[in-house]
């Protein structure tokens, strides 16, 4: 009992204030798991991953029993870690990326700014739209992510929009057909939320386009 009653201690530290230590690196790992799917707070989960894998390069943290189990799960669940890695990454550069000053104003319209810019690697362009949500509450915005189906109600030339899965809660693939006068395109995009709320003040909302995703049919 005395031991269930420490490890709920332990499992209350803020491992992103306190160090990982041979007696607490299995709670943490079991933390990371925590805050990337059940909260969706991908990039805590991520910073805290990121000092777990510091503290086991020290071949000596790497001989305690419980940083031997730590390992284990590591490898057996190495897709599954390397997700977290990779969004949590993604995410954290979108937020940079966002405030960065590179990129050109091209013009404000009813209060919605426009920006561009390419890509010095692969010279493709980047748009970024700015503007006030009046009246808008948080489940609204999420809405965004889990509705998809129907982006062809409200986005413009939108023409056919398909949840194609459901992966979590805040995690979805899509098909989108944008019809033009001009031309027609569809896609299809892998859309996830990540709440960094008590970070940075954000939830943000994140989607790109795929051609392939293990274990989703596409049509």
């Amino acid at each position: 009992q005395i031991s269930e009653q420490n490890e709920k201690i332990e499992f209350e530290i803020d491992f992103l204030t306190e160090p990982i230590t041979r007696e607490n690196i299995h709670i943490a790992l079991r933390k990371v798991k925590d805050f990337y799917f059940k909260e969706a707070r991908l990039i805590v989960a991520g910073k805290i991953y990121r000092k777990i894998k510091k503290f086991l390069d020290d071949p000596i943290n790497r001989q305690h029993p419980k940083s031997q189990a730590v390992l284990q799960t590591i490898e057996d669940k190495s897709e599954e870690f390397g997700e977290i890695m990779e969004r949590s990454q993604t995410c954290e550069s979108t937020l940079t990326d966002w405030d960065s000053a590179d990129w050109i104003y091209a013009q404000t319209y009813m209060e919605i700014s426009t920006f561009f810019k390419k890509d010095p690697i692969n010279d493709s362009l980047w748009v970024k739209i700015t503007g006030e949500m009046k009246g808008c509450s948080v489940l609204e915005m999420l809405a965004v992510v889990r509705e998809f189906n129907l982006y062809d109600s409200w986005m413009p030339f939108c023409s056919k929009s398909t949840i194609l899965s459901h992966l979590g809660k805040v995690d979805l693939v899509g098909l989108v057909e944008v019809n033009t006068p001009f031309f027609v395109r569809d896609c299809i995009i892998h859309a996830f939320a990540c709440d960094s709320i008590l970070e940075n003040n954000c939830i943000l909302l994140i989607g790109k386009s795929e051609e392939q995703i293990k274990g989703v049919e596409i049509p």
